[in-house]
């Protein structure tokens, strides 16, 4: 359902040869990939001297999880090195700035309002169903409507979204009723069944640790086993790194690294 509005948003970028190999991006399946093209820009880091990145996909390959298929197609169980919205010409970030704001900024017809927070939704009926004629905001401590004549696009992310439905009027009744806020359409959906997904981190200071040092609760067990041995693998390479704080953030988890010199 919500397949074509993401092959909309971005076009995919297949690195080259050598990156392929050192990502273990033979998960790549070409029609799915033709079917992304949109302004924003994914590619794959092509830096094949970084051993983190190979480290990852072989451990997971090596615990019996490798990708089952291309993550794109929404068919996919498995590690993997996922896709980045950075340009592959310019090596900049590709966001919704460059990609569909700054194209555009000239149009006459284009009015981008900054400093402003949205209130609701202006709420509606024509021909017997509920449209979204507009929307009430305040900026300078003044409420503003601005009323459309087509439509109107809610975009405001997981939290603010339903916060704004809910607001306007769309939501549970039985809550809406309790805050006094008009019932324009009752679903017990709206603002329910959010989940926060946890990702563990591993930490080792100065040396690698032998063992897993962290307690872990039994459904993350194995994830923290499969970091560990990640983290094995690379000192296995024997990584030289002189810091004092590494972040490295990878699909299903953050490595947390504080140290002095590991090698």
């Amino acid at each position: 359902m919500l397949s074509r509005y993401f092959q909309k948003s971005c076009t995919l970028n297949k690195p080259p040869v050598a990156v392929v190999e050192h990502l273990s991006l033979a998960y790549i399946d070409e029609e799915t990939s033709a079917k992304f093209k949109g302004p924003i820009q994914a590619s794959f880091s092509e830096d094949i001297g970084n051993p983190l990145p190979k480290a990852w996909v072989e451990t997971f390959g090596e615990l019996g999880y490798p990708v089952s298929g291309d993550p794109f197609s929404g068919e996919a169980v498995g590690g993997y090195i996922n896709a980045m919205n950075i340009h592959p010409t310019t090596k900049q970030r590709s966001h919704s700035g460059s990609a569909y704001y700054e194209p555009v900024q000239s149009r006459k017809n284009l009015q981008v309002i900054t400093s402003a927070s949205v209130e609701k939704l202006v709420l509606g009926r024509q021909d017997g169903q509920i449209v979204a004629q507009g929307v009430s905001y305040v900026k300078d401590g003044q409420t503003q409507t601005v009323l459309a004549a087509k439509e109107v696009i809610l975009a405001a992310g997981v939290f603010n979204t339903p916060k704004l439905l809910e607001l306007s009027g769309i939501g549970s009744a039985s809550l809406l009723e309790s805050l006094n806020i008009p019932v324009y359409i009752d679903n017990e959906n709206v603002g329910e069944n959010c989940k926060i997904i946890q990702t563990p981190d591993l930490v080792s200071r100065s040396t690698m640790a032998s063992k897993p040092s962290m307690i872990w609760p039994d459904r993350t067990w194995l994830l923290s086993v499969q970091l560990w041995k990640t983290m094995q693998r690379i000192r296995a390479v024997r990584l030289r790194l002189v810091a004092t704080s590494l972040a490295v953030s990878y699909p299903w988890s953050t490595f947390s690294l504080q140290m002095g010199r590991m090698t």
